[in-house]
């Protein structure tokens, strides 16, 4: 979707994203060989912590553990988050362009400590057995070769299950840094 804010809609309220929930569930239940999975995800879902957990209960109630999962910052990511976590979603994915505690932090379409706030709860969560999946989209910094090897580092020092590489597009606040955007060649070449 383009977030930009002649394209974007209301948010559903939270009784609308219930219903959906409900209806997942009664469809699961009545139809033959209907299966869903569904993944929470942003803006930032966690910036409404308390509402979000709760729909993400009411999910995996209707559908099971296995079928609901959760993409977000890390942001409000807290021990008793990550405990309820644990027994609602079978995975959290969240964006990490570099390893938190590197000096490679110079990602202008990212907020002040990023890095450090999704490096911080994937440990978290892995504590408390959630599976987690971190996403780098590749840009023009990372042409430089230490900023892939120190993130490769990190995820495996910390038992990340899952690393995707998405290409950058500079689509919706993307639109800003058309700069970065790496040829296919160049992405041969990383």
């Amino acid at each position: 979707m383009d977030a930009s804010p002649q394209t974007c809609r209301s948010e559903m309220t939270f009784e609308q994203k219930l219903q959906v929930a409900d209806y997942l569930k009664a469809v699961a239940d009545t139809s033959n060989g209907v299966n869903c999975r569904v993944d929470i995800s942003g803006g930032e879902p966690m910036m409404n912590v308390k509402d979000h957990i709760l729909l993400i209960e009411r999910l995996s109630q209707n559908l099971g553990q296995d079928k609901v999962g959760l993409s977000c910052s890390g942001a409000e990511i807290a021990k008793e988050v990550a405990e309820k976590l644990a027994v609602l979603v079978s995975d959290v994915e969240m964006t990490m362009d570099t390893a938190p505690d590197t000096q490679f932090h110079d990602f202008p379409f990212r907020p002040k400590n990023y890095h450090k706030t999704a490096g911080e709860s994937a440990k978290l969560l892995k504590q408390y057995g959630v599976a987690v999946g971190l996403q780098t989209v590749l840009t023009r910094h990372h042409r430089n070769p230490d900023i892939l090897e120190n993130l490769f580092d990190y995820l495996y020092e910390n038992r990340i299950d899952n690393w995707s590489i998405l290409k950058f597009f500079p689509a919706g606040r993307g639109k800003l840094y058309p700069y970065l955007e790496l040829t296919d060649d160049e992405c041969v070449e990383n």
